[in-house]
């Protein structure tokens, strides 16, 4: 999505981050930071792409990876660029370059030359621009020409070929034309003793013949020694032309195998399995991760078939796609790989590998995703879980963005309030009972205001058919939360708990209304038995006066009466009191019973041995009464 542009990039890379920060890995952390800076500044968001860059910057200096902070220098550089804070720019750019010269950076310094061509060319200073400008064409040839070398080499190996072969060719014509000329010397001797033998008689003849016949071919001879001479300062020329391209070619050599050491460590050094394959599909190199992965040595690898590597269910995979990059296509997929003790994920890309023109065989390039899988199943299983329980939970889970519009509802929310989800999105003052609208607001307000504690509130929510319903709302900021963006609110119907509460208060004022009514009926008995009370005692007293003026009277004539009288008269005497005494007090004690409910009870509590009298004492000290 980063290299297309599009915007949902953002989205993966702040998970990728997330994750990454779960996980505490720096490296990861690092990447994730510098793609972010990268997407917001493809955006044109300068100011967040330097923010994103500074975070990937900590992470590289705390890893101490030279490269990475050169890379996010230069890019910090030209975001500064961007926002005209030439001297910023310039810094950071410098720096950058210190280290991709200290490293020997070819590309970076390339691009940094650009770069500080612009700035130069921003401060109006053209002639130092010009001069990095050049240093960047000079680096991009130079980059160019090492993309060459492999050309080249190929190019010269063929020279070599041609160059033996036609050393070959020389050395069989040499050895022709001496066996020629062998065979010609050889003929002719035999002749010449045939013609000595034959014609001795002619021996004159023979003789002149035979000089004139030794002359010629004295001559031919001479011709072909001359030849053969020639051909062999030819030859001797080659050789020396050879000598020189040989070490021309073992110089080349050297240089192959250090840029081929370098491969070999660099493809050893990436967490990448990568692979080459020829057109019969035979390993020709693989970097240590690949051996590894299949429990090979580099070497005991090279040379043997994909089949005889890979295990069954990989192999069947991979037939279905292998082949492909040989007619020029570029294939990638996920495999599982049982190599191992544990099963391993691996994401494999196949690409034609061209040679002179043509292809030759498929690169394969395998990374372990199953870190990355593992991972996108966990949110998987999250997001199914919380799903289950958003769609099983009796609250509505509610989703609200900064304009306080409601934008996710859980489908339970039709249940309490008749309303399909769709009609409630939106904004929810229509639905809001008019006299709770500002508590609502309110509410809203401080949600807004304070992101770090939830906020709850109770209000009266419209429904479609019986008219409003109780509701209580938690709701949470989490805006400047990245993964969620919103405000989260969780909403419970309450209304028969409003039932219940409102029951209890009426329940509560009717129990409040007996009580009143209650004491009032008993304040009002307690006056009346006071009432009462206090005429009993008066009537006691009154009695008590009177009995005692009778007594009074009896005793004085008990005093003039004979013995048999006065014994009569005490025993009237007795009598009299006992009876008064316990008529006036039955009624007065009935009347302070009633007045004072526990006063006996308490009193028999705390002194259980009391008499009657005693007790009786007890009522008239209680009553402020004198005990006499």
């Amino acid at each position: 999505y980063l290299k297309l542009n599009n915007p949902e990039a953002i989205t993966y890379l702040n998970k990728s981050l997330k994750i990454a920060e779960q996980l505490n890995d720096k490296y990861k952390i690092m990447n994730a930071n510098e793609s972010i800076g990268d997407f917001y500044f493809q955006e044109k968001k300068y100011k967040k792409a330097i923010s994103a860059y500074e975070k990937a910057l900590r992470m590289a200096q705390e890893v101490e990876r030279q490269r990475s902070i050169s890379d996010i220098w230069r890019k910090m550089g030209k975001a500064f660029l961007k926002l005209d804070e030439i001297d910023k720019a310039l810094d950071f750019t410098r720096k950058s370059m210190a280290i991709a010269k200290e490293y020997n950076m070819l590309n970076e310094q390339k691009l940094l030359h650009f770069q500080l061509s612009q700035i130069d060319s921003a401060n109006n200073n053209f002639k130092q621009a010009y001069e990095n400008y050049k240093h960047y064409k000079a680096y991009n040839d130079s980059i160019f020409n090492e993309k060459n070398v492999k050309r080249i080499t190929e190019l010269e190996m063929n020279y070599k070929f041609e160059k033996e072969k036609q050393a070959i060719e020389f050395e069989n014509q040499k050895k022709f034309v001496v066996h020629e000329a062998e065979a010609k010397m050889s003929r002719i001797i035999i002749i010449s003793l045939i013609i000595v033998i034959m014609l001795m008689v002619w021996l004159a003849i023979i003789l002149f013949r035979s000089y004139r016949f030794k002359h010629n071919t004295n001559l031919l001879l001479m011709q072909q020694k001359n030849e053969i001479e020639e051909l062999n300062d030819e030859y001797l020329t080659v050789n020396e032309e050879l000598k020189q391209t040989n070490e021309q070619l073992n110089a080349t050599k050297l240089q192959v195998e250090e840029r081929e050491n370098l491969l070999i460590q660099i493809t050893d050094n990436v967490p990448v399995f990568i692979a080459l394959l020829d057109a019969d599909l035979k390993y020709r190199f693989v970097n240590k991760r690949y051996a590894e992965n299949f429990n090979f040595s580099r070497k005991k690898i090279i040379g043997k078939k994909v089949a005889d590597v890979l295990d069954t269910q990989s192999c069947s995979v991979s037939a279905a796609h292998i082949l492909k990059p040989l007619q020029g296509e570029t294939i990638s997929f996920e495999n599982k790989n049982c190599n191992k003790n544990a099963e391993q994920i691996v994401q494999t890309t196949y690409l034609p590998y061209y040679h002179g023109g043509e292809i030759q065989g498929v690169v394969v390039c395998s990374i372990d995703i199953t870190e990355r899988k593992k991972a996108e199943q966990l949110i998987k299983d999250s997001e199914e879980k919380l799903n289950l329980i958003i769609k099983n939970s009796n609250d509505i889970f509610v989703l609200v963005n900064e304009k306080g519009e409601q934008y996710f509802i859980s489908d339970v929310a039709e249940k309490y309030t008749g309303y399909s989800v769709e009609e409630l999105k939106g904004a929810i003052n229509d639905v809001i009972f008019p006299n709770d609208v500002e508590i609502v607001q309110q509410h809203w307000n401080r949600v807004l205001l304070n992101k770090k504690n939830s906020d709850t509130i109770q209000y009266r929510h419209k429904h479609k058919e019986k008219g409003y319903v109780w509701f209580e709302a938690v709701a949470q900021n989490f805006l400047d939360n990245p993964a969620i963006n919103s405000v989260v609110a969780n909403i419970r119907d309450i209304t028969e708990r409003k039932k219940i509460e409102q029951a209890l208060v009426e329940s509560e004022k009717e129990k409040k209304r007996l009580l009143q009514s209650e004491i009032e009926r008993v304040n009002s008995e307690l006056e009346n038995n006071q009432k009462a009370m206090t005429v009993a005692t008066l009537k006691l007293l009154q009695n008590s006066e009177r009995d005692a003026h009778t007594i009074n009277q009896l005793v004085e004539i008990e005093k003039n009466t004979n013995a048999e009288g006065k014994k009569l008269i005490s025993a009237l005497i007795a009598n009299y009191k006992r009876m008064s005494f316990n008529s006036n007090w039955d009624e007065f004690e009935l009347l302070f019973e009633k007045t004072h409910l526990d006063f006996y009870d308490s009193l028999n509590a705390k002194f259980p041995t009391l008499t009657g009298n005693e007790r009786k004492i007890c009522a008239f000290l209680k009553l402020n009464m004198s005990s006499k």
